[in-house]
């Protein structure tokens, strides 16, 4: 089955939005619900690199209601001649994220974490020739 939302004229699809109207209200009950899906356990929602989608609180939302889902760690980086920089920071962005993603609750969202995070990926990918 296919489910759509649809935003009223004008209507901006704020991170908070997106979670709290799209997610909340409409994806997750439509997902768990074996009447649209054949296997609940085996929906895997796609989204469309959208800020709103890939804003970490919007990742984190969906990890911790069980919806398994492309990260933002799937997605290749944006341009399309694959600039070598922005491979770079695409896979920093990426091993930062799924570091956060290991942190529980509230604690993902401290700077203390991000920093670490960005610490470790740093220290793992430094000393590469």
């Amino acid at each position: 089955r296919l489910h759509s939302v649809i935003k009223d004229k004008g209507e901006s699809w704020t991170g908070q939005c997106f979670r709290d109207i799209i997610l909340t209200e409409h994806v997750f009950p439509f997902l768990k619900n074996e009447e649209n899906v054949i296997d609940p356990d085996e929906v895997i929602f796609v989204h469309g690199k959208a800020p709103c989608m890939r804003a970490y609180q919007t990742q984190h939302l969906l990890q911790d209601n069980d919806v398994k889902f492309w990260g933002n760690d799937i997605w290749p980086g944006n341009s399309p001649d694959l600039n070598i920089a922005e491979h770079i920071g695409t896979i920093i962005k990426d091993e930062v994220e799924k570091k956060m993603l290991s942190e529980p609750g509230h604690s993902r969202y401290l700077d203390e974490t991000t920093q670490n995070a960005h610490f470790r990926c740093f220290e793992k990918h430094g000393n590469r020739h």
